[in-house]
């Protein structure tokens, strides 16, 4: 009966840590340490106000399939809080040209 209730325990600590990683934000573990959060750009707006609107981005693994050129950001990759990244950009194209991938 104790095995039962140890084993009952370490499945639920098991379960209940494989919902927290469900749920967090995907990223990549540099050499350095530091995790980079891949997002995409998810409106069709060339307008750099819009693109450095956080809720215009969504957080994606980081093997989203986009092409290497265009003229909207399909992707960006950061290990800053997404705002605080966008907000470096003083025009849309260096935001564009900053983008891991882009799309038409």
């Amino acid at each position: 009966m104790k095995k039962f209730k140890f084993l009952s325990l370490a499945l639920a600590i098991a379960i209940s840590a494989a919902g927290v990683f469900a749920f967090t934000q995907p990223g990549k573990a540099t050499k350095t340490g530091k995790t980079f959060s891949t997002y995409h750009y998810t409106s069709n707006s060339t307008v750099l106000e819009d693109m450095q609107d956080p809720a215009n981005w969504q957080g994606v693994a980081p093997a989203q399939g986009c092409d290497e050129d265009g003229s909207i950001p399909c992707t960006v990759s950061t290990d800053k809080d997404l705002q605080e990244y966008l907000d470096e950009f003083t025009s849309a194209s260096a935001l564009i040209n900053a983008a891991a991938t882009r799309r038409n």
